[in-house]
């Protein structure tokens, strides 16, 4: 495996270099994920290069060819115009967590915008919509859950009960819906 990191007016590109099969991009580049780094600063992007399939100017006509990492300067340079012409940049949280009320509103938010019934343990890039495909792609579901993760290091940090202020917020969210009753018991 080779790797090289590339400075981007986006963030940080890292390449990785396997034989691992992955979702081709362009000609050059199989791109099989994205992360968001702990200092959510950087893209990082994981390429995996393997035997490609590009077309040829004849129709029907495929030519198959083996990407070498000695191409990899040429590749990159590819991947960097390629993510740069997308003009995104990750997602920053736009409140952190300083108090126990951020934390319930982001639990809140999550049936609010989602209209999901979850977990505080589910991880988001497990989440199905009705037709059975994912609610939220990789980097969507990446900030929702390292948003959930800074909800557990302040409950931990604070004494709180991170299962009784999900529990809490359930419970509000089904009184607005009519489907608590008053003697505390769902109906």
């Amino acid at each position: 495996m080779d790797n090289r990191t590339i400075p981007t007016k986006q963030g940080q590109i890292c390449l990785c270099i396997t034989e691992e099969p992955g979702i081709a991009i362009t000609d050059e580049v199989i791109i099989t994920d994205f992360i968001i780094p702990e200092d959510k600063n950087a893209l990082i992007i994981v390429v995996i290069l393997t035997e490609l399939q590009r077309k040829s100017s004849e129709p029907d006509k495929v030519e198959r060819h083996k990407v070498s990492i000695s191409n990899l300067n040429v590749i990159a340079n590819d991947l960097v115009s390629y993510v740069e012409s997308w003009n995104h940049k990750p997602k920053k949280f736009e409140n952190e967590i300083n108090e126990v009320e951020d934390v319930m509103a982001f639990f809140h938010s999550i049936h609010e915008r989602y209209s999901l019934e979850w977990h505080s343990d589910d991880d988001f890039k497990d989440f199905l919509d009705e037709n059975g495909n994912r609610s939220f792609d990789d980097i969507e579901a990446q900030e929702l859950n390292n948003k959930m993760v800074a909800c557990f290091q302040f409950c931990d940090d604070n004494d709180l009960d991170i299962y009784e202020l999900a529990g809490e917020v359930q419970i509000k969210i089904w009184k607005q819906q009519g489907l608590w009753k008053d003697n505390n018991k769902q109906a």
